[in-house]
């Protein structure tokens, strides 16, 4: 259950993290809101099961432009896959012109792909000091998603 603290007329809501729970294990929440003059009607139950997170992902070069992804789907429940790479781009310098300054960092969502899934090809993003520094999968399941799996780098 979620829990908040009042403060004045309006609650503070407090953030409740149920990191450690059991995949593939259905779990119910329900909200309650409270103040001092006492408790609201709670809201309906609201249930998902998440899904295992994969393991054993791999990447095998297919070609210069190439790579294919291999990981084994321990869900029974997953709605599908989801392939992200985590990735950082350094100043670049082109012939003629400035140079682009700063550096960034992030992840991107490469695909989506359906239950079962348990491989992948694709053609990693190049150019001008861009370097991808490792991909994972995530099992999704009503709008959540499992663990991250290990990362890799491409070989």
């Amino acid at each position: 259950m979620l829990a908040g603290t009042s403060s004045g007329s309006y609650g503070t809501l407090g953030l409740f993290d149920d990191a450690g729970r059991a995949s593939e294990q259905p779990v119910c929440y329900k909200v309650v809101a409270f103040n001092s003059g006492g408790e609201a009607p709670a809201s309906n139950t609201a249930c998902a099961t998440p899904p295992a997170a994969a393991t054993n992902l791999a990447v095998t070069r297919l070609s210069a432009e190439e790579v294919a992804f291999s990981w084994n789907d321990n869900s029974s429940v997953e709605d599908g896959y989801e392939l992200w790479v985590r990735w950082g781009q350094s100043a670049c310098c082109h012939e003629g012109s400035a140079c682009e300054a700063g550096y960034s960092e992030g992840e991107t969502l490469v695909t989506r792909l359906p239950s079962g899934t348990t491989s992948y090809s694709h053609r990693p993003t190049t150019g001008c000091g861009y370097s991808e520094y490792g991909y994972y999968v995530v099992a999704t399941k009503d709008g959540g998603r499992s663990t991250p799996s290990a990362e890799v780098p491409l070989p």
